[in-house]
């Protein structure tokens, strides 16, 4: 029959799981009521207590002045192969996001002071807007180990109760809490003294009455910054970088952002300068040094003319020095060019200068020499600039600085090989210029020695005036320096905040509201080590044997008068008849596992149903150690079935009694309990007395002990030609049924077939009284045995 029923359903499964599914869960419909009005709840809270978010961006240019050379040119060899590290845009986003230069904008902001408007289950910032402020002029806020927290209250009253919490330096927590009644509050800390001064009317403050203060270590508000600020350039070719950051003050993320963008154009201004200003003090040292040269220089020619009373140059010798003009200019700029090489080298070569800028705009006439250094100060700078977002061991920051020994040592290099070619050149010119001595051997020595006296002026004093020119150039680049970053966008916070998103926070709390008891209710059904229903039984393949139907749950004895309760047991009545097959079976064995299952509920129940078909009906309690069958009946005391066995009764029909209202059904006690129960169902007798009684009934139920206490079940298995098991759903262990396999397959009982009872029905089922078990009226309480 079992297979039966799974061949006809089997195309149908999955839409009767999908129905069971449905109707389990909707069984627990309060659960989802509650669940949806504790999670819109929590909705509402959530709403209330989160503070909004907004959304503050920026848009800016970077600047690139990167200047060619010759050196630069060799290394975009190597682009492609990335060996010169990230591009110039890339590292001034990573500037910008470095950690040094965000603290810097948190402690000019004073961010690191947070003042909050608390009320009932809300939070409200009050940047620029709160009626007390911090004077931390003599607290140390670096050192803090945590958040140093401040609370005010009943700030409109008199007595204003202030309450400090926080850690000491040795990590311990501690609690300062006093009453005041004005303004200022000094709180002296382990920190240091904090100030609290008024900042204007707190009665006016819009009804402000308690407040909170926190007060962090700068560094680790620039990491909670760090954390909301995206920082990206615009496209992967483009010097435009986008800024955004998230705060709950709009006011304040603008503040942040203008703020960011002033400090990272500052220090690139700083950086930038720092060349001209090591430029600026090479020149001013030089021109120190050439001024005093000259004056002495000077003070020698005058001294020189008065001593030899020269008043003018002869015509003899001005045609001589004439002719030998063009090469003592040429000498003059030589010597000069060969001064500033020994300046330059003086100054390279010093170890006190190694990794500083160095001078590039002092007159230097060599144009390779001047890329190199200008390509050395840039990337010197933009490596040091590096370092205040990351680490030496940082593989860009390696390649920057292989790039600068290598640029230093070329213009090492350079610089010997200028001032060996200077020096050549200047050989050359002397021996040019000998010529004209022996020239000039008759001017008197008076003339030629003011004329040497002479040229070594012209060239301090040719020196001298290109240095000033050079200050000048040099204040020039210094004074018309322009920023780093150029804003294309102005900062600007959205209108509307970007969190919380009421919407999406709503559809979760919905989401929850069905996922909570659906996942209570699987858990639920998970854990549960006991059945339900046929259905269960059969889906979770507890057993293989049939299973002849399910009886529902029956409050009252009342209820066993419903139409529905009749129908069940009419058709647990007709597949019992299927079972057994044959005229000649007809003892029909009624076990369970464990009392209180139902089993004699449901023997007394099959028994009258039975005797609806007009067939002489036999109930006998064979369950003589715990007999209940008695207690379904209003019948006499009389002598039962263990008088007979035990020899009191000679004849069965003596123990046999009527039922009255039910003529077609008779029925036999368990009797007095025997000491020896098991001895006497084993005894011949009874197989004698089932014979004579085979040919009087038409069918014999017997009412047994449960299979799983003692072994009398086992025994009355000779007797029977079908053995019905019952189990109680909500009742019997799934583990039950291992046992209940293992007698199947042993066959210690005959032709075992299942009854499921108590099933919980829905209310949609239970529809009133259609009708009543017949005239007989109903056997007493259900829950009997």
């Amino acid at each position: 029959m079992k297979g039966k029923y799974r061949g006809e359903k089997e195309t149908e499964e999955d839409a009767i799981d999908i129905q069971e599914l449905l109707f389990r869960y909707l069984a627990h419909w309060k659960w989802f009521l509650l669940s949806f009005f504790v999670c819109i709840l929590l909705w509402v809270v959530y709403l209330r207590i989160t503070m909004p978010v907004y959304d503050i961006s920026s848009v800016i240019m970077i600047s690139d002045e990167k200047k060619g050379g010759d050196l630069l040119s060799e290394l975009s060899l190597f682009g492609g192969m990335n060996v010169l590290g990230s591009t110039s845009t890339d590292n001034e986003v990573e500037v910008l996001k470095s950690k040094s230069l965000i603290r810097d904008v948190v402690n000019d902001l004073d961010l690191y002071i947070s003042y909050t408007e608390k009320r009932l289950l809300k939070k409200k910032s009050l940047y620029k807007s709160s009626p007390v402020l911090v004077d931390d002029s003599q607290f140390n806020a670096n050192d803090l180990f945590s958040s140093l927290q401040i609370t005010l209250t009943d700030l409109e009253t008199s007595q204003i109760s202030v309450t400090a919490e926080m850690e000491d330096l040795n990590g311990n927590e501690i609690t300062i809490s006093n009453t005041y009644s004005s303004f200022p509050i000094a709180l002296e800390t382990p920190y240091g003294k904090i100030l609290l001064m008024q900042s204007g009317d707190i009665r006016n403050s819009d009804n402000i009455s308690e407040m909170e203060i926190t007060i962090s270590a700068p560094i680790r508000v620039a990491k909670f910054y760090l954390n909301n600020l995206t920082i990206a350039p615009a496209n992967k070719n483009s010097s435009v970088v986008k800024l955004n950051f998230r705060n709950t003050n709009p006011r304040r993320g603008e503040d942040f952002l203008n703020k960011l963008i002033e400090k990272y154009n500052t220090t690139a201004v700083e950086d930038k300068n720092k060349i001209a200003q090591r430029t600026a003090e090479f020149i001013e040292d030089r021109i120190i040094l050439i001024s005093k040269e000259l004056g002495s220089t000077e003070v020698e020619l005058e001294n020189y003319k008065k001593k030899e009373g020269l008043t003018e140059i002869k015509a003899n010798s001005e045609l001589f020095l004439r002719e030998s003009t063009e090469y003592e200019r040429k000498r003059v700029e030589n010597e000069t060019q060969l001064n500033l090489i020994r300046f330059l080298k003086e100054y390279i070569n010093n170890p006190q200068n190694k990794e500083t800028v160095v001078p590039s705009n002092i007159g230097i006439a060599d144009a390779g020499l001047l890329s190199q250094v200008n390509k050395y100060n840039e990337v010197l700078l933009e490596r040091n600039r590096l370092l205040h977002s990351t680490s030496e061991k940082n593989p860009v920051v390696v390649n920057q600085n292989l790039l600068i020994n290598s640029l230093h040592e070329n213009i090492q290099a350079l610089v010997r090989n200028i001032e060996s070619n200077l020096l050549i050149t200047q050989e050359n010119l002397n021996r040019q210029a000998d010529k004209f001595r022996q020239q000039i051997g008759n001017v008197p020595t008076q003339e030629r020695l003011f004329v040497e006296i002479d040229r070594q002026r012209q060239i301090q004093s040719a020196l001298f005036l290109m240095l000033l020119q050079k200050r000048e150039e040099n204040a020039l680049a210094m004074a018309a320096t322009t920023n780093k970053a150029r804003i294309i966008d102005e900062t600007l916070a959205d209108s509307r905040p970007v969190a919380p998103r009421r919407m999406v926070a709503l559809f979760i709390a919905l989401i929850f509201s069905i996922l909570i008891p659906v996942a209570i209710i699987y858990l639920k059904d998970l854990l549960k080590i006991k059945f339900s229903s046929k259905a269960e039984v059969e889906k979770e393949k507890l057993t293989d044997l049939p299973i002849l139907g399910e009886i529902p749950l029956v409050d009252s004895a009342k209820e066993t008068e419903n139409f529905i309760f009749i129908e069940h047991f009419r058709s647990l009545r007709t597949n019992i008849l299927f079972m057994l097959d044959s005229p000649d079976k007809k003892v029909i064995l009624v076990t369970s596992s464990v009392p209180g299952e139902g089993k004699t509920f449901i023997s007394a129940n099959i028994a009258k149903s039975f005797g609806l078909l007009n067939k002489k009906i036999l109930l006998i309690g064979m369950d003589i150690r715990n007999p209940r069958l008695k207690d379904s009946f209003s019948l006499p005391s009389k002598a039962g079935l263990v008088d007979y066995l035990a020899g009191s009764e000679k004849e069965i029909k003596n123990v046999i009694q009527k039922v009255p209202g039910c003529p077609n059904l008779d029925i036999i006690f368990a009797g007095v309990t025997p000491p020896n129960p098991a001895e006497l169902l084993s005894k011949d007798l009874l197989e004698q007395a089932m014979l004579q009684l085979n040919s009087i009934y038409d069918y014999i139920i017997i009412d047994s002990a449960p299979v799983s206490a003692v072994i009398d079940t086992m025994i009355l298995g000779r007797i029977a030609d079908m053995t019905l098991y019952v189990c109680r759903a909500n009742y019997t262990n799934k583990k039950v049924f291992e046992m209940l396999n293992d007698i199947a397959d042993e066959k210690k009982l005959p032709n075992i077939s299942l009854v499921v009872n108590a099933v919980k029905e829905s209310s949609q089922e239970r529809y009133g009284h259609y009708g009543k078990y017949g005239k007989y009226g109903h056997y007493g309480s259900p829950s009997k045995g």
